[in-house]
């Protein structure tokens, strides 16, 4: 009796167990395909992502080999003007001195009319046509476009005779001692301007007006502006 009751317990155990079988093979089969699904497509992305960054890599060195030629190209440039100029940037820099000297010198002494050399700035010049006595006055305390103060002339200077300076800053000098004389006795330089136009006209020309003036000292000067 008990070897019969023993298989009948064996026997209804089977068919549960392999109930059990099936289940657990069925979830991993199910399972199965979808994982390798999911891992096809993360390699995927990955040799994607690492095209991109070869792509992106192989941009930077030609970017970079073309910055280092267009960088040559500058450098020899520079190397061949500092070449023609003298060999060095030292030599270059006097011989572009000198030129400009010549050009200077050269200029001045043929004193174009209306013509106002870059050059000549910086130096003791004078400006070729005033408009105003403003202007004028600016010449003699301040210098017109970079040019010395007339204030600031040496005796040599004032007197030099290349491009006609020495009549201009005689001529001028006629309005500047007058403009100096008037804000001494505590007018301001705008009033004094204005007693000058009250005295030869507020229309007339600044060459009119020192004509006048030139004219007026050979007797003391006006008499409003002693």
């Amino acid at each position: 009796v008990d070897d019969r009751l023993i298989m009948a317990i064996v026997d209804s155990e089977e068919p549960q167990q392999e109930r059990q079988n099936d289940q657990v093979g069925g979830g991993i089969g199910g399972a199965g395909p979808a994982a390798h699904h999911d891992l096809q497509a993360v390699l995927m992305r990955q040799n994607f992502l690492l095209q991109v960054m070869q792509q992106n890599h192989q941009q930077m060195l030609r970017a970079l080999n073309d910055e280092r030629r267009w960088n040559a190209r500058q450098f020899r440039i520079i190397n061949n003007n500092i070449r023609v100029f003298g060999g060095t940037i030292e030599g270059s820099s006097r011989i572009q001195q000198a030129n400009s000297g010549r050009i200077l010198q050269h200029r001045l002494e043929t004193d174009v009319e209306g013509l106002e050399p870059e050059e000549a700035r910086d130096m003791a010049t004078l400006s070729n046509n005033p408009k105003t006595l403003r202007e004028l006055w600016k010449e003699y305390k301040f210098g017109i476009d970079g040019r010395k103060p007339a204030e600031q002339f040496t005796g040599k200077e004032r007197n030099r005779r290349v491009g006609g300076l020495k009549q201009k800053y005689y001529r001028r000098n006629v309005v500047w001692q007058c403009i100096q004389r008037l804000t001494n006795k505590d007018y301001t330089v705008e009033a004094a301007i204005g007693k000058i136009h009250e005295c030869y006209g507020h229309r007339e020309s600044v060459s009119s007006i020192i004509n006048k003036m030139i004219a007026d000292r050979r007797t003391g000067g006006h008499p409003n502006l002693r």
